[in-house]
């Protein structure tokens, strides 16, 4: 009765989400708003958790379920407040500053040698096997250059846009900082570089290339151009992805389904098997898709009901700073850790420990289930500050920043955002270069 219910909800937050995308006249700028990609992210997931065929042992109820909708009722309800509490004048002019351009070569020579400084240091201190390794060792060093390395991503968003909206050749370092940021996340086998670089580009690419042609009344030659040197990025991104779906849990031709099936205690319907062994290295990324994007909710059920502390207060997100702590302090990162392997090994299933379990999990671990929706409604004032300042006499720098709170909205499916290296550090950076920009325009 429950799982009806919910599958009833769920048709109805599709349909109406659905006919509301539908309803919008200029599409291209939904892409920059963030209720669309809470939308996609959730309601897809969801959907593939309820409707996939999968079995997990542990599932969402009533309770998890309504959890999961509370929150984003506060969310969105903390938006509503930070829309009102301060409303823009309405004759404030929306100036557009597309034209001044930012030298960003100082950065990029900082982040390509921070690269290439980072992959020689992880590769001497891991035995590191492209497309295979996951556990690596870390330390100080290594975050150290990975965070300077991550204004690369800052820097091709940045070039990126300004190709498109003025019509500009792209530099060579522009490009060169797409490989940069992404291969630390190669070099250790991961994709969690590769997601937020594929989501902020296409955002960037379909936004400021429909706003070049409807807004400026650019010819649109560039962006067609883009468009075509896309299709080639999705093909050698497709191999990636298959060249890791292939070998990341072993060689043998069952290792990656038989993993999932014993990490998480699930059984696969038939299509689905038949789709991973019939359909090649396309079938197996696949498989990891569908099970990467409804897993966590299976794991987010055990922690919702489970999970009782410690609650470190902001501190489980802020890991690269509670890893520091030793073990005997009461902030350390390995308290929460501790818990877990209890959690998971008297489920019976040590092996979920390693899967997501939604930026709402990272949340309850740091602030309780009561705390968490406080911190709901307070991330919807703070995100909708945000989207209001970019609308704003906006320029590049603004687009990108709005662009950053989508990706943050899009990975909360995953994990919290704060949590995840390779999205906090670019976004650091791009703050510390918003506050250089505006104290030179000041000036």
């Amino acid at each position: 009765m429950e799982i009806k219910m919910i599958n009833v909800f769920l048709l109805l937050i599709l349909i109406i989400g659905t006919y509301i995308f539908i309803k919008k006249k200029e599409k291209y700028k939904q892409l920059l708003n963030e209720k669309f990609w809470i939308f996609l992210s959730w309601t897809s997931c969801l959907i593939l958790y309820f409707f996939s065929g999968i079995k997990y042992t542990f599932n969402l109820d009533i309770y998890s379920f309504g959890y999961i909708i509370l929150f984003w009722c506060i969310f969105f309800f903390g938006e509503y407040i930070g829309k009102i509490v301060k409303r823009e004048k309405k004759n404030q002019n929306k100036k557009i500053d597309f034209k001044k351009k930012i030298n960003f070569f100082p950065f990029f020579i900082i982040s390509l040698i921070c690269s290439f400084i980072y992959i020689i240091y992880m590769m001497k201190s891991n035995d590191i096997i492209i497309g295979t390794t996951r556990n690596i060792n870390t330390n100080s060093i290594s975050t150290a250059l990975l965070m300077l390395s991550s204004v690369s991503l800052v820097i091709w968003l940045y070039e990126l846009a300004y190709s498109l909206i003025n019509e500009t050749k792209l530099p060579i370092y522009g490009f060169l900082s797409a490989i940069i940021y992404n291969l630390p996340g190669i070099l250790i086998s991961g994709r969690d570089a590769l997601i937020i670089f594929v989501i902020s580009t296409i955002i960037i690419i379909v936004y400021c290339g429909n706003y070049a042609i409807k807004e400026m009344n650019s010819t649109g030659r560039k962006y067609k151009k883009i468009k075509r040197y896309t299709v080639y990025s999705v093909i050698i991104i497709l191999m990636y992805l298959v060249l890791l779906s292939n070998n990341r849990y072993g060689t043998n031709e069952s290792s990656a389904l038989n993993m999932f099936k014993w990490s998480a205690g699930c059984e696969f319907p038939e299509y689905l098997e038949n789709i991973y062994y019939n359909f090649g290295g396309i079938g197996k990324v696949i498989i990891n898709v569908i099970f990467y994007y409804s897993s966590q909710l299976s794991k987010f059920s055990l922690i919702f009901n489970e999970y009782r502390g410690p609650y470190m207060f902001g501190l489980y997100e802020l890991h690269y700073i509670s890893r520091l702590f030793p073990n005997s302090w009461a902030m350390s990162y390995s308290l929460v850790t501790q818990q877990l392997t209890i959690i998971t090994a008297n489920s019976g299933l040590p092996g979920i420990r390693i899967f997501w379990e939604t930026a709402i999990g990272y949340l309850i671990y740091d602030f309780g289930k009561i705390g968490t929706l406080i911190m709901s409604f307070l991330f919807g004032i703070l995100i909708k500050k945000i989207s209001v300042w970019s609308k704003y006499n906006r320029n590049i720098l603004k687009i990108i920043a709005q662009a950053f709170v989508c990706v943050a909205m899009f990975l909360t499916i995953e994990v919290s955002p704060v949590f995840d290296y390779f999205f906090i550090f670019p976004t650091i950076w791009l703050i510390i270069i918003i506050l250089i920009y505006n104290k030179k325009i000041s000036n």
